[in-house]
């Protein structure tokens, strides 16, 4: 099965998505604003990834994104929940 494989590294400064192919070769890469979790706000990080994804395939419209593989940080200073 063939396709695109996505990487996303969301952080409280900026997200980096990188899009490979099958086989681990880079394709397309995208920055852009931070993606943490702020507590009550994870549609708020999905939408910023989104968008990154969206902006790296823009150049293969049509290939499939086979998967996406996501990490970022949750920031938990927003309600004193840091220890």
């Amino acid at each position: 099965m063939s396709g695109l494989l996505a990487g996303a590294d969301g952080g409280g400064t900026h997200t980096r998505v990188l899009i490979t192919d099958d086989h681990g070769a880079e394709l397309a890469s995208a920055e852009g604003a931070g993606s943490a979790i702020h507590p009550g706000a994870a549609s708020r990080s999905a939408a910023v990834i989104r968008e990154l994804v969206q902006r790296a395939c823009a150049d293969r419209p049509g290939a499939p994104l086979r998967a996406l593989c996501v990490g970022v940080a949750y920031w938990m200073h927003a309600r004193g929940l840091a220890p």
